[in-house]
């Protein structure tokens, strides 16, 4: 018998168990997990408002250009403006240092019958605009009957103002 037989011999045998893993918490947490998930995606979609954003650098959205008139909302720091085209259309100062969003949809369904294009409507937001105010412009054009929002960015009135 050699050495390394001889020692081989004197060690205990070393037998493997097998674990068998408990899963059940694991299933009884995606158990309780899968529906809540489920359910807060339901809610998720329900409060997002689709908007169209511009396609290209330049804030247009590519496709077939018309020769009508584009009707934007003006979001800025003094009140609300209201473009037709190139020209401003009317201007909505604060009210008591408020937006006046129920001023903005009055004005809105009374331009939106003398439109070619009635469901567009985009709206244009300056920097350091608070995202409530910007949600107040949109729902105002939605309850005047706009069923196309776009959003863009960089509002042109603030240029011409100065």
């Amino acid at each position: 018998m050699s050495f390394i037989s001889g020692i081989k011999a004197q060690q205990p045998s070393v037998t493997e168990e097998e674990i068998e893993l408990n899963l059940t918490p694991i299933m009884n947490m995606f158990l309780v997990l899968v529906p809540f998930l489920v359910s807060m995606a339901v809610f998720a979609h329900m409060a997002i408002i689709e908007v169209n954003l511009p396609q290209d650098a330049a804030g247009q959205t590519k496709g077939p250009k018309s020769k009508d008139l584009k009707l934007t909302v003006v979001v800025a720091s003094d009140g609300y403006s209201i473009v037709l085209g190139d020209s401003i259309y009317t201007s909505l100062p604060l009210v008591n240092g408020k937006h006046a969003a129920d001023s903005l949809r009055k004005n809105l369904e009374q331009i939106r019958p003398v439109l070619n294009n009635k469901d567009q409507l985009i709206v244009a937001v300056n920097d350091g605009i608070s995202f409530e105010k910007i949600v107040d412009a949109m729902d105002a054009g939605r309850g005047s009957g706009f069923t196309k929002l776009s959003l863009s960015g960089g509002a042109p009135i603030e240029d011409k103002k100065k």
